[in-house]
């Protein structure tokens, strides 16, 4: 056989076994749907407006009931009296374990959003070469507890880092960028929430 021959025969061969190539999906790595109904009480937040945590704990059942069909999910929002239990007594295990109680969940969802302000970093070569800017940081921990023995179902946390300003000085020459504040805040609280819900939505592997 010719060399060009063979090399096409050889193409041919290759793409019947990338056509045969198929996926499969593997479920995910928390999979709600044999647990039951479950509660999702709104995030409480550190450093930060409450609507932060309100707006985060949206995202985080959109995640979910996006991700994952056929369950059932109750946000208990802050109005809720039960939350008056939780600011005496404090968001833990107990406290899950009496919201699935009086809401009839198999288990609840608790986070915290913790948020670090804008924090000046840079490097100052000279007067007439230094680098300064601005970034704001945000954690959310979210853990998923046992109505019936209190106890940790499953638990993600991640941070995530947003730049919010920059001011450079290269041979005297200034350049200075701006950027909103609550545009960064809404950037990382979108990366902290999609990484969290991560182990809930299914992937694929190759067959």
């Amino acid at each position: 056989m010719r060399p060009s021959s063979l090399t096409a025969a050889l193409a041919i061969v290759a793409l019947a076994a990338c056509s045969h190539t198929t996926y499969v999906e593997v479920a995910p790595r928390l999979d709600l749907r044999p647990i039951g109904p479950v509660g999702l009480v709104t995030f409480r937040t550190v450093n930060a407006r409450p609507s932060l945590g309100e707006h985060a704990t949206r995202q985080f059942a959109e995640r979910m009931l996006g991700a994952q069909s056929g369950i059932e999910v109750l946000e208990i929002e802050p109005s809720d009296s039960l939350m008056r239990m939780g600011e005496a007594n404090g968001f833990g295990p107990e406290f899950a374990q009496a919201v699935g109680r009086e809401k009839q969940m198999s288990a609840v969802f608790l986070g915290e959003l913790v948020v670090t302000g804008a924090k000046p970093e840079g490097v100052v070569e000279s007067v007439r070469n230094m680098h300064l800017g601005a970034s704001v940081n945000g954690t959310l921990t979210v853990k998923l507890y046992s109505v019936k023995s209190g106890g940790t179902m499953w638990a993600s946390s991640s941070s995530a880092t947003e730049k919010v300003g920059n001011f450079s000085l290269a041979g005297g020459r200034p350049s200075i960028s701006a950027r909103d504040p609550d545009e960064a805040y809404a950037a990382a609280l979108a990366r902290l929430v999609d990484d969290v819900s991560t182990d809930m939505r299914p992937t694929w592997r190759k067959q």
